[in-house]
């Protein structure tokens, strides 16, 4: 009983590092274009939101 566990154990452990290490992989072969377009378009939406925060800005100094 207690081999049983101690297999078990890390037969688990085997698993999850080499599940962990395939989708690293994965992500470093498919996932680094995937990644860095959705970091481009999230930085230039923040660009766009910030421009529209500081338009905002002028029109109610402006109305001050």
């Amino acid at each position: 009983m207690d081999w049983l566990q101690v297999i078990a154990i890390v037969g688990t452990n085997l698993l999850i590092m080499l599940t962990f290490f395939v989708c690293t992989i994965s992500l470093n072969i498919s996932g680094r274009d995937d990644c860095r377009a959705i970091a481009e378009s999230v930085n230039k939406e923040m660009k766009d939101f910030h421009g529209r925060l500081c338009s905002i800005e002028e029109r109610r100094k402006n109305n001050d």
